[in-house]
């Protein structure tokens, strides 16, 4: 018997910019980015990993590698990113 020490960490990522529905994730897709290092499998968010067909979204992070978002999390984070930016252009007023 064992014992597990499990630990979490959290990182906050700055959004720029979202490409709303930017790739379709099939088989095409695939094929291009197996020839480089990042393959873009799963959602940056949530990790959930891609089907077949699905629309994705392309996220730009101030200091990081873009990175694909599904539509929910893309529609989401859209909005709040909306919400801000509305906040700061309001108090610049």
């Amino acid at each position: 018997m064992s014992i597990v020490i499990k630990r979490t960490t959290t990182k906050n990522y700055e959004i720029v910019t979202i490409a709303l529905d930017a790739f379709t994730y099939d088989a095409e897709f695939r094929r291009i980015r197996n020839q480089h290092k990042r393959q873009y499998s799963s959602c940056f968010s949530c990790q959930r990993n891609f089907t077949d067909g699905e629309k994705t979204s392309l996220t730009q992070l101030r200091g990081m590698p873009n990175e694909l978002l599904c539509h929910d999390c893309a529609v989401k984070l859209q909005s709040e990113l909306d919400n801000v930016n509305k906040e700061r252009d309001n108090g610049n007023k």
